[in-house]
C-alpha cells in the first residue's frame, strides 16, 4: 500500500448489537488494508453495544448517536461521505481480512 492508496470510510449502522459487534469491529480493524476509518452509527441502542464498542480503544474508530430515529434515517447517514470510497458494513456480521483490499483493487481497475 503506498502512500496514495486512498481512504477508505467504513460505515456500520448498528441498533442493539452487543452479542457482535466486537467481533465485527475486530475482523475490520484486522484488515489487510489498513488505509480505513470506521465510522459507527448508534440508532441508540438500548443494550451495551455502546460500551462493548468502547472497549477497543482504536483512533480509527469513531462514533456518531442517532437517538430516536427510524432505521432508514441511520441507514441514510451511513451513505453520508466525503472519502473516495465508501463502504456499508453490517454489525453483525464478520469480514475476510482481505475483503477491504479485494474491494479496492476491483474498484481501481
Amino acid at each position: 500500500m503506498s502512500k496514495n492508496s486512498p481512504l477508505v470510510c467504513i460505515n456500520i449502522p448498528t441498533f442493539n448489537n452487543e452479542k457482535t459487534i466486537k467481533q465485527t469491529l475486530y475482523s475490520i480493524l484486522n484488515q489487510t488494508y489498513k488505509k480505513i476509518k470506521i465510522n459507527i452509527i448508534d440508532n441508540g441502542s438500548t443494550d451495551n453495544t455502546l460500551a462493548k464498542i468502547k472497549e477497543i480503544k482504536n483512533k480509527k474508530i469513531s462514533i456518531t448517536i442517532n437517538k430516536n430515529k427510524k432505521g432508514m434515517y441511520n441507514l441514510a447517514k451511513a451513505y453520508e461521505s466525503k472519502h473516495n470510497y465508501l463502504c456499508v458494513y453490517h454489525s453483525d456480521d464478520i469480514y475476510n481480512k482481505t475483503i477491504v483490499q479485494d474491494q479496492i483493487k476491483y474498484l481501481e481497475k
